[in-house]
């Protein structure tokens, strides 16, 4: 399939294929004598796959290295590895975000209790500076 098609089953652009491409995200598919790519239904599959990890959250480089760890694994415990250490810098993530939120929620109670004259310090003592 060419990839206007490719485009339409996936739900994005061509010049997002060929930047995916050019990253190393897809598989180039061979050419045909004008020149023009052609798809399989695998790129369906790969492209589906980065756009999932994409809507997650996953960062292009981070996709890039986990289709690169399935890629050179040699075991499976290569790929367990890797998958425990994303895990464990996803937690780490989470909890930076706990404090976030908590910090605003406290910004908040505090507003709704009514802000006073001296708000905008509140709000940087309360919001801006995250306790550990």
């Amino acid at each position: 399939m060419l990839i206007s098609e490719i485009a339409r089953k996936t739900g994005l652009s061509p010049a997002t294929i060929r930047y995916y491409e050019r990253l190393g995200l897809l598989d180039s598919g061979p050419r045909l004598d004008n020149n023009y790519r052609r798809y399989n239904e695998e790129a369906v599959r790969q492209l589906h796959f980065v756009r999932n990890a994409r809507q997650m959250g996953f960062r292009l480089s981070e996709i890039y290295s986990f289709l690169k760890l399935l890629e050179n694994a040699e075991t499976v415990q290569d790929v367990v590895t890797g998958l425990s250490d994303k895990l464990c810098e996803l937690d780490q993530k989470l909890a930076a975000l706990q404090r976030v939120r908590n910090a605003l929620a406290t910004a908040l109670v505090g507003f709704r209790q009514g802000p006073g004259s001296d708000w905008r310090q509140r709000l940087l003592a309360d919001f801006f500076v995250i306790p550990d």
